[in-house]
């Protein structure tokens, strides 16, 4: 059976007026997006915790994932800033169970303040870099800064970084050695305060 195809008429159309109306609207339309728990080495040797989910696979051959972070008023969010210095970092996996210390790591605090305090976690050292991993997530991806792109106005920074390292809790694979998506439980984010979980997996072959 085809696909519903609806008619023009049954559209309303919207144009994007501003970042704000921007972000909000085409948040809950791109939807869901995983999200990062990306560890940092700041001034001082403070680790810094931070979740995005402007966050995705980028590159295969070398393996790259990005990371979409935008400025305040033109000046870099500490996970860019940290990034650009030390040009390391490790993306940790969200689960369900990271809900509420992501939504802790994700307030507005100081330089000075540790997320990793705040939201209880714990960490555990890199064997590739200098950055540790969060101890609490069960897949870490370990990165070395590839390139930085400036976009927009504010401007946001593209990160890519090139995959140099992934650990994997043993508790999440299965028989044949994969990932069960079911033990990962990845949390998703949908729009403002609003997250989802995977819960219904299907199967469709690929060409007709």
């Amino acid at each position: 059976m085809a696909p519903q195809a609806y008619q023009a008429d049954e559209f309303i159309p919207y144009d994007i007026e501003g970042p704000i109306h921007a972000n909000s609207f085409l948040n809950s339309i791109v939807v869901p997006r995983p999200i990062a728990f990306v560890t940092t080495i700041g001034p001082g040797g403070m680790i810094n915790a931070a979740p995005f989910s402007y966050f995705n696979m980028a590159c295969t051959n070398p393996p790259m994932l990005s990371i979409a972070i935008e400025r305040r008023h033109g000046i870099r969010k500490d996970t860019s800033r940290n990034i650009a210095e030390v040009k390391e970092f490790v993306v940790n996996i969200c689960s369900i169970d990271l809900a509420k210390a992501a939504s802790i790591a994700g307030g507005d605090y100081p330089p000075e303040t540790s997320e990793i305090d705040l939201a209880q976690l714990s960490l555990i050292p890199s064997t590739e870099i200098s950055v540790p991993r969060i101890a609490n997530s069960l897949a870490q991806i370990e990165c070395i800064l590839f390139q930085i792109i400036e976009l927009g106005k504010d401007p946001t920074d593209l990160i890519l970084g090139e995959i140099v390292k992934v650990h994997v809790h043993k508790s999440i694979l299965n028989n044949q050695g994969r990932v069960d998506f079911e033990k990962l439980n990845p949390l998703a984010r949908l729009s403002g305060s609003t997250y989802a979980k995977l819960s219904d997996y299907f199967n469709i072959a690929r060409g007709l």
